[in-house]
């Protein structure tokens, strides 16, 4: 009789032990989740304000308003400038799509 207690008892205390794995599994996961949002975040920032700094360069807002208003007048170089700054726009917006997509980034972010 005092073994099938005994057994009971250690058998409740188990599952109880699980139940705090499980619990402190979910809050870990949730702080990870957390973390690697912020850096997710982070990092979309930073190209973000990369991109904005490149627009900033003198050269660079001359060609961008002269490939708006007069594209003919277009150098080589300033077309190449432009178009990799066009690529950088357009990874940072597949980049926060991937993120949305993926459950890192939320749609309010």
């Amino acid at each position: 009789m005092k073994l099938e207690k005994l057994n009971a008892w250690l058998t409740f205390s188990g599952n109880i032990a699980i139940l705090a794995g499980l619990v402190a599994l979910a809050i870990e996961i949730r702080g990870n989740t957390a973390a690697v949002r912020a850096q997710e975040l982070g990092a979309i920032q930073e190209q973000a304000q990369a991109r904005q700094m490149a627009s900033l360069d003198p050269d660079f807002a001359e060609a961008y308003v002269r490939a708006l208003y007069s594209p003919a007048e277009v150098t080589l170089e300033e077309l190449v400038r432009l178009v990799a700054y066009v690529f950088h726009y357009i990874s940072n917006l597949e980049r926060t799509y991937q993120a949305y997509n993926d459950g890192i980034v939320r749609e309010t972010d």
